[in-house]
């Protein structure tokens, strides 16, 4: 009667010790539904300003029932320290879907970086201004904020 006793216990042992049941596999999609998207987007409303090292500056955002928008307002020998230096034509326009979520993706890893961030503004630093997925104010290192400029510099 023990041994009986002892079997069935371990057997209830094993039982509610066994690995899950692994999940049911989904059922594939049909060749005409579109694929989900590989993010959420991005939702308004959000503003992002970058100031690059010479101090032109990237103003990006998007207001809700609207499309998002950028600005870059350069400066300008007249406004330049040296009195020289001028940043290239002002440019404006929508920025499309598909360019957000990098754009916010780099702010991110710069908001998040303390090694790159500096305490004070001079030539060369990067300042970022965010507020929407990710706020921050922070003064960073130019060469971090390579790859940021890169895409604010790309938009049409």
């Amino acid at each position: 009667m023990l041994r009986r006793g002892c079997s069935t216990a371990i057997g209830l042992l094993l039982f509610a010790c066994r690995p899950p049941a692994a999940p049911a596999p989904e059922p594939p999609m049909s060749p005409t539904s579109d694929a989900p998207p590989a993010h959420a987007p991005i939702a308004p409303p959000w503003q992002l300003d970058v100031a690059d090292g010479n101090g032109n500056l990237h103003s990006c955002g998007h207001e809700v029932g609207a499309a998002a928008q950028y600005a870059y307002v350069p400066v300008t020998a007249e406004t330049s320290s040296s009195g020289h230096y001028d940043g290239g034509p002002p440019r404006q326009g929508t920025i499309a879907d598909d360019r957000i979520e990098p754009l916010w993706r780099a702010v991110a890893t710069l908001c998040a970086d303390a090694s790159v961030q500096i305490a004070e503004r001079r030539k060369g630093t990067v300042a970022i201004t965010a507020v929407g997925p990710v706020s921050c104010d922070v003064i960073v290192d130019g060469a971090a904020a390579a790859d940021l400029l890169e895409l604010l510099v790309a938009l049409p």
